[in-house]
Formats: structure tokens, C-alpha cells, sequence
């Protein structure tokens, strides 16, 4: 019985967090959320952000890789934003220079949480 109990609890439970996370999904993907990306100090860009972002590309791109982040990823490093014109837009950066392995490795860092 107690099973059945969490089973329903949890098929309650997921079909709420579902709903949050749907409309967490709509605010990335709007401009408002590109809000924060930024060369500001606390921003994705600024030089906290890039540095850690161009590490994990270069790790994942190869030992001796020392790209910078316009040279990883397609952008426009003149424009506030990255010219990305959301948070989800930025998270699924499109690799510019890099051979089509280190696309994979790279794709693959991102798929497991390590880059921001």
C-alpha cells in the first residue's frame, strides 16, 4: 500500500515539476533571459566566466588546445551578448574551429554538466 502511495505521490509530483520546468524551459529560451550574459564581472562573459568556459573546451578539445572562446564558438565578441539572443541560445553554442572529434568531446562535456 505504501508504494502505491509513493507512486502516486511521485506521478503527482512529476507532472508538477514537469509544468515548472516547461516554463523555466520558456524564460531561457526569451530574450530577458540573456540578461546575464554579460562582460560584467558576475556575468557568463565576463573574466571569470570566459575563463572557465575556455577551460573545459580546452581540456575537451585536447591537451595542448589554448582556443579562445571566439575561437571555439560562433559569436560576435563586439556585441553585449555574445550576439546570443538568450541564456538557451548561449548554452547550445555552435563550435566554430574545431575538428568534428572535438566537436563530440566538447558536445559531450556539456551534455554532462561541466560547462556553465
Amino acid at each position: 500500500m505504501l508504494f502505491l502511495k509513493l507512486t502516486i505521490v511521485s506521478e503527482d509530483f512529476n507532472k508538477g515539476m514537469k509544468k515548472v520546468l516547461n516554463e523555466w524551459g520558456k524564460f531561457l529560451r526569451s530574450e530577458e533571459s540573456a540578461k546575464v550574459l554579460t562582460k560584467h564581472k558576475t556575468g557568463w562573459f565576463g573574466e571569470t566566466g570566459i575563463n572557465d568556459i575556455c577551460t573545459v573546451a580546452n581540456q575537451a578539445t585536447g591537451p595542448d588546445s589554448k582556443l579562445s572562446f571566439h575561437d571555439c564558438f560562433k559569436c560576435e565578441p563586439d556585441h553585449p551578448t555574445y550576439g546570443y539572443k538568450s541564456w538557451d541560445r548561449k548554452l547550445t553554442f555552435v563550435c566554430e574551429s574545431t575538428t568534428q572529434a572535438n566537436r563530440r568531446r566538447l558536445f559531450h562535456t556539456r551534455a554532462a554538466g561541466w560547462l556553465p
